[in-house]
């Protein structure tokens, strides 16, 4: 069982950054959407969308990496080599949440279960209780 612990971002220093934002997909920004958008993500995108999309370097990106944000659909896609994660945006959170579901302990060995979710730092943990837990050994690593 994987070990984590809980995150708290008020000790980083590090911002994510905005490759694009668009406040409404248009036939006008389409071209460069599709410049920016990992191709499986394509398809979801629609007019009037509300989308950002994010450079993701973290702790867990091999290589440079997108997460592209729909605000109007609260959901999210984060690109890695195997293809996109998709799940829920927590606004709230700045979290994509995904439907997978994973049980792990903390260091001090009280039980964590809870929705798999990534971070716009690429950080990939569990979400539970209101609470964002990393993984701190490689068995939760992507």
């Amino acid at each position: 069982m994987p070990t984590c612990i809980r995150l708290d971002l008020s000790e980083y220093q590090e911002e994510p950054q905005a490759l694009i934002e668009y406040l409404s997909v248009s036939l006008q920004n389409a071209r460069m959407i599709k410049e920016t958008l990992p191709a499986d993500q394509l398809s979801q995108v629609e007019e009037g969308d509300d989308i950002s999309v994010y450079a993701v370097d973290g702790p867990t990106a091999d290589c440079s990496r997108r997460m592209t944000i729909w605000y109007n659909k609260e959901m999210a896609a984060f690109e890695t080599p195997q293809g996109s994660i998709w799940g829920d945006w927590d606004e709230e959170e700045e979290l994509l949440l995904t439907e997978d579901f994973e049980e792990a302990h903390t260091v001090d060995g009280s039980p964590v279960k809870g929705r798999i979710a990534y971070n716009l730092l690429g950080h990939r943990g569990i979400y539970s209780s209101g609470n964002f837990y990393v993984f701190s050994d490689s068995e939760g690593d992507t």
